[in-house]
């Protein structure tokens, strides 16, 4: 379904970056419950829920109880604000990096790789088997 995806996404395509991103989220979304859910009866199941018995009102009542912590929420501030940073001024930083000496690139990609691990694995409730990937 993703090759099919990638595909139709190559052809069409929105003259809008922001209305392709959102459309590749929401795709990518719904095919993730196949990683969820153990068999695709079940899966397909539970995305035709999210559209006939999704429960609206109580999201909305409930948004800033949706299980996260305010570690949780901070990380999410602060990547959030981060990934909006970098699209802003990608040109600029990649030119900057580009011009680099190789030791400044090393310690760059490091910092990079221990901001990730830090910020991707930490908390006490964390636990592998709950990561989407885990069954695949």
């Amino acid at each position: 379904m993703h090759g099919i995806f990638l595909l139709l996404g190559k052809v069409i395509k929105t003259p809008w970056k922001i209305v392709n991103r959102v459309i590749t989220f929401l795709i990518v979304s719904i095919l993730w419950a196949f990683f969820i859910w153990p068999n695709t009866v079940q899966a397909c199941q539970m995305i035709a829920s999210v559209f006939t018995q999704f429960n609206y009102q109580a999201l909305i009542q409930n948004i800033g109880s949706l299980g996260l912590s305010l570690a949780n929420y901070i990380v999410l501030i602060i990547a959030t604000i981060m990934v909006f940073i970098y699209e802003g001024k990608k040109k600029v930083i990649n030119e900057k990096i580009k011009n680099k000496a190789p030791e400044i690139k090393l310690i760059l990609t490091i910092s990079a790789i221990l901001i990730i691990l830090v910020f991707g694995v930490y908390g006490i409730g964390f636990d592998a088997s709950q990561f989407i990937y885990n069954k695949f």
